[in-house]
């Protein structure tokens, strides 16, 4: 199992013009993606990537070792693009994440601190969330968990979760229990901070392959979604912490922590 970590720069607006940092892996998982975009897995201008090209680094961390994971930028057209980075020879399960703070940010309000975080996990099982979730060290996460995976497992511990659902529940989508409702598969999503269960209700979004919102869910800690039966989904959340402090000698009000998300679902 390892860990992918880098660090981006990034910036973020309000409302339908958000952008995010996401990330995915390719269908052999011989390479990982990471895009700066309004739309889901979609590339994004160029020109913001120029920008951070010195500021990037990306490392493999394993239980024995931790090394920089060389990456290069892919050209998309004329405007577009996006990084790029061949992944180790490593099977799943394993732990894929990105994270790094933008710096301080203010547009007619009070300034923020930016931090960026996105993932994309390579689970073989439900089960394999148990060790997968311990790995995953960014301090905001959101991730998607399939209970009836491979084996149909039926068990909310079988997607690592050591708690109850949590209030969250009173959003679900899908009655609990049932792997698929109107067409749709059930799944599991989990927002987490500082590693543990993040209680405030926050808006998780998911969204399809071609960057399309499937649905904006409530969510408490954990809540039940519905997506497409096959396919790449991601997913991205945002929590203000209304915690103020100083970031490079310059003082902030809050920190703003924009997280993403990516899977594929495969039923059998």
């Amino acid at each position: 199992m390892f860990v992918l970590r880098a660090c981006l720069f990034a910036f973020a607006t309000t409302g339908a013009n958000s952008h995010y940092i996401w990330q995915d892996v390719s269908d052999d998982l011989e390479s990982t993606s990471l895009t700066f975009s309004e739309h889901a897995g979609q590339p994004g201008m160029r020109a913001f990537l120029d920008g951070i090209k010195d500021k990037l680094s990306i490392t493999q961390a394993t239980a024995d070792d931790t090394t920089e994971v060389a990456f290069s930028e892919k050209r998309d057209g004329a405007v577009n693009g996006e990084f790029f980075a061949p992944l180790p020879n490593v099977a799943p399960p394993y732990a894929l994440e990105a994270a790094c703070p933008y710096g301080i940010f203010t547009e007619a309000g009070p300034t923020a601190l930016l931090k960026y975080y996105t993932s994309s996990p390579q689970i073989t099982t439900p089960n394999d969330w148990f060790p997968v979730q311990d790995l995953l060290k960014n301090q905001f996460e959101v991730t998607l968990r399939d209970p009836y995976m491979s084996t149909g497992g039926k068990v909310v511990d079988e997607v690592g979760l050591k708690v109850g659902l949590g209030a969250g529940l009173f959003e679900d989508e899908c009655p609990s229990g049932e792997n698929s409702i109107d067409g749709m598969a059930c799944i599991v999503a989990v927002v987490r901070f500082n590693g543990e269960l993040h209680e405030p209700a926050v808006n998780v979004t998911t969204f399809d392959a071609s960057g399309d919102t499937i649905s904006i869910v409530e969510c408490e800690s954990v809540c039940i979604m519905k997506v497409p039966m096959s396919g790449s989904v991601f997913a991205a959340v945002q929590f203000k912490e209304m915690t103020p402090g100083t970031f490079e000698g310059t003082e902030y009000e809050y920190v703003d922590h924009w997280a993403t998300t990516s899977t594929v679902i495969k039923r059998d």
